[in-house]
């Protein structure tokens, strides 16, 4: 995951490396309780669209809306 860290109080992109990612439309990235837009950019790097949020480490979950 890329930047590793982010100033709090902005909103920022995160670009996540990885593979077989699903290329899709409706893939979310959930930080603690709040759900984000991701999106596929090949099946080896998607990027997550994140709200500011608080100081603080954070686990980030990739899902599909689809699939839950």
């Amino acid at each position: 995951v890329a930047p590793s860290q982010v100033f709090s109080g902005k909103g920022t992109v995160l670009t996540i490396a990885g593979v077989d990612f699903p290329v899709t439309s409706d893939l979310q990235c959930k930080f603690q309780e709040r759900s984000t837009v991701a999106m596929t950019i090949t099946t080896t790097s998607v990027k997550c669209y994140i709200v500011p949020l608080k100081v603080g480490n954070f686990s980030l979950d990739l899902h599909s809306c689809a699939h839950g």
